[in-house]
């Protein structure tokens, strides 16, 4: 006859054999779907970053864009035609010359030999824009003369480069979209495959099964109750996972 101690140490052992194996399956399928969770996160960012095309460079209220002009006046897309940017300059500096009652005070007839000089800027600059269906022109103090001038600058280059921005733009939306198709697949697979060897670790109980069986014959010729106890702990275990 097989003693209660060679049972309740066959069931114990069963038990954590169990255990382990559902706790490895667990720990298998938990980091699986981390591990693609983040690639399909990755894929997306690429996507999006393929497919973003945000302001390059602004002057007032003209936004500049890879493929467009943006203003209160419109939108001006440079595939609908030509996009040209000007600067023109008007007005002048001139410096007046004149005496003043101070310096007349102080210096009698010698100020009229220190007249004050007095500065007349009235240069300014013009932005002119020049595109289909919008036209747009900007007055601009001189102190913004650099900033101006190469806001023109970039406005006709964004426009020479227009087409290739595009192609290079819908070459890489094409890249990131096939990128973003292809982990969904994997991860589907990969995830799947965890998720089926989980549930076959789960659904096998026949090591334990058969130790809880053994063990209710054992208690069926004898009581014991430390014994007793155990099967109905692994029989909780069994339900547990099964839910």
């Amino acid at each position: 006859m097989t003693d209660a101690p060679t049972e309740l140490t066959k069931l114990i052992e069963a038990e954590k054999t169990y255990q382990s194996s559902v706790k490895e399956a667990k720990k298998v399928f938990k980091e699986t779907n981390k591990v693609w969770a983040k690639k399909l996160k990755e894929a997306e960012k690429s996507l999006n970053n393929a497919l973003r095309n945000e302001s390059i460079d602004r002057f007032g209220k003209i936004k500049l864009f890879e493929d467009r002009i943006e203003s209160p006046e419109g939108t001006a897309f440079f595939t609908n035609g030509e996009v040209k940017a000007e600067v023109e300059a008007e007005g002048n500096l001139s410096i007046s010359q004149r005496p003043t009652v101070t310096r007349w005070a102080c210096c009698g007839c010698f100020s009229l030999a220190m007249p004050k000089k007095t500065t007349h800027d009235s240069r300014q600059l013009f932005l002119t824009i020049t595109a289909p269906g919008v036209g747009l022109l900007v007055k601009s103090k001189l102190p913004d003369s650099k900033k101006i001038r190469q806001f023109a600058v970039n406005v006709n280059s964004a426009y020479q480069s227009a087409e290739v921005k595009k192609k290079s733009r819908e070459d890489a939306v094409k890249v990131a979209t096939s990128g973003l198709e292809t982990v969904k697949k994997e991860m589907e697979t990969s995830t799947s495959k965890a998720k089926e060897t989980l549930s076959i670790v789960i659904e096998d109980k026949s090591q334990l099964n058969d130790a809880i069986l053994a063990a209710e014959n054992q208690l069926s010729q004898s009581e014991n109750k430390k014994l007793a106890a155990e099967v109905e702990k692994a029989k909780k275990l069994l339900l547990t996972e099964s839910e």
